[in-house]
């Protein structure tokens, strides 16, 4: 049985840009992982700290957040802007932010 060869690569993605890409820009990425005990392989897990997200007190239990967002396509279908809709912004001299509105 001959092994075919495969387009494969890990990609490598500094902390910046996928915070900016999920708009939790500002944010610390803690970990990155996928659940070994259930997996799932199209989901991964991004354990992050942002102002956006609810406190969790030492020892707690970090709750697992869906996020939602909403896209705007151009005329070619093409994604242009995603805006994150949920959890909701917060800015601490603004208050909360509108959606579709960053």
């Amino acid at each position: 049985m001959s092994k075919q060869a495969r387009h494969v690569a890990r990609i490598c993605i500094d902390n910046t840009i996928l915070l900016d890409i999920l708009d939790f820009k500002g944010g610390k990425v803690l970990d990155i992982y996928q659940d070994r005990e259930y997996y799932r392989p199209n989901e991964f897990y991004i354990t992050l700290e942002h102002p956006d997200l609810g406190k969790v007190y030492p020892g707690g239990m970090i709750p697992i957040v869906i996020p939602t967002f909403k896209a705007e396509y151009g005329p070619n279908g093409v994604i242009i802007r995603i805006d994150r809709i949920d959890p909701i912004k917060r800015h601490p001299d603004k208050g909360i932010e509108k959606p579709g509105k960053s």
